[in-house]
């Protein structure tokens, strides 16, 4: 059954039976591409490809969990943390429209989404995201709760698979949050002093702003991470 589901206001389609799309052109591209990657140097994977290969297959025909699997890591691979959050939004919607009595396929699932915290994790770890990638953190965060319960839900083993990757996660919001938390009440003193003065030339009182927000760039940018 094919099911519908808008991720940033764009249609993807899920596809539960995979019989129905594994012959599709697009479909056969993007896993020759990965059964074709350990020949190559990871410098010269074509993640874009793959990408907007999967990415095509989601809008017409739809995807299964398999592609859905090497969308994510493609999406993260390219797009960062708003990728990911995507593929993630669509991992969940491909676990949930499966029959959830499958031994089978519950055992590929497990499968499938370790594959994926392997090939992110080292990435995720070494990476420096700012204040503005803040929604996409909140977005993967969520997500990996949700894959993380689902999984759990059929096989108790599989509980915790995603829980390092949401570590990292929470490490890098909580440090964002701080910074900005730190700025402000920097900000908050700089206006404070400045205002026991008496200003009485516009440009002055321009001086005055820009010191300000000076003083915030320079706290966000330098402070201790």
């Amino acid at each position: 059954m094919k099911n519908v589901i808008y991720i940033e206001n764009r249609r993807f389609y899920i596809e539960s039976d995979s019989s129905l799309i594994r012959d599709e052109e697009l479909y056969c591209a993007i896993k020759d591409s990965i059964n074709r990657r350990a020949a190559l140097p990871k410098s010269n994977f074509d993640w874009q490809s793959v990408y907007s290969d999967a990415e095509s297959l989601a809008e017409s025909v739809g995807v299964d969990l398999i592609i859905a699997s090497y969308f994510t890591v493609a999406a993260f691979k390219t797009q960062g943390f708003r990728g990911l959050a995507n593929g993630l939004t669509l991992i969940n919607s491909a676990l949930l429209n499966q029959n959830s009595h499958d031994l089978k396929q519950q055992k590929l699932n497990k499968g499938l989404v370790d594959w994926i915290r392997k090939e992110i994790i080292i990435d995720i770890g070494s990476m420096q995201p700012s204040y503005d990638a803040m929604r996409d953190l909140y977005r993967c965060e969520r997500e990996c709760q949700i894959l993380d319960d689902v999984l759990g839900s059929q096989l108790e083993m599989n509980e915790g698979i995603f829980e390092e990757i949401a570590l990292h996660l929470l490490q890098y919001i909580e440090r964002l949050e701080m910074r900005y938390h730190r700025s402000e009440k920097v900000q908050e003193r700089v206006v404070e002093e400045l205002s026991k003065f008496s200003w009485n030339d516009t440009a002055l009182v321009a001086a005055a702003s820009l010191i300000s927000a000076a003083f915030t760039f320079v706290v966000m940018l330098y402070w201790p991470k």
